[in-house]
């Protein structure tokens, strides 16, 4: 009798421990092992990345900008609310997010492009994409990411850090070929007029 309490002790502080694990997993929010976001354009032949972030582990946004004159370099710490936000990247494929292919008869589309590569354990997901594309679920958190992104904070200003553009464009362009319904860039036409 005495030896089957203690089985029976033991098996419940493993489970104790399974669940308090389980819960302490959950409590820290789900966390990406990595967590990159970027703007670039087409200029010709070159892809030319105007922004790069990414997001480690302790929360920390990591931002590079290419401005007109120079280049800067930016670390912002996000809240557990902006994290939390940003978990509805990880919620579903990202290609799910996207509601339409195409723009509207005579819209056009002069922004930049857009590159989101998320891994979690052994799951990764990357698209590109622009905004009107998107579904509002996933444009919220990505217009809060972008606004920090380019906030330019000047006491938030840090030393450069690497980044492999080199890479980074060879991903990209791989993924377009994906995502191959990205509007060319272009000015919406002007409507005749009938004299």
């Amino acid at each position: 009798m005495n030896t089957k309490r203690k089985i029976a002790l033991v098996l419940i502080c493993v489970v104790v421990l399974v669940v308090l694990f389980s819960l302490s997993r959950g409590s820290n929010g789900e966390k990406y092992d990595d967590f990159r976001f970027v703007t670039y354009e087409h200029s010709g032949a070159e892809l030319e990345i105007g922004s790069y972030s990414k997001i480690d582990k302790q929360g920390i946004l990591w931002v590079f900008l290419k401005r007109s004159r120079d280049s800067a370099y930016y670390k912002y710490q996000l809240s557990a609310s902006e994290i939390e936000k940003l978990k509805i990247f990880s919620s579903k494929k990202l290609e799910n997010f996207v509601i339409n292919k195409e723009l509207d008869q005579g819209t056009g589309y002069a922004g930049s492009y857009n590159f989101l590569d998320i891994k979690a354990g052994n799951d990764e997901d990357k698209i590109c994409f622009i905004l009107p594309f998107m579904h509002q679920d996933f444009s919220d958190p990505m217009m809060l990411l972008q606004d920090k992104v380019f906030k330019q904070s000047e006491s938030n200003k840090t030393v450069r850090f690497d980044i492999d553009f080199a890479g980074i464009r060879k991903e990209i362009l791989t993924q377009e070929k994906i995502n191959f319904y990205l509007p060319k860039k272009q000015l919406p036409m002007s409507p005749k007029v009938y004299r």
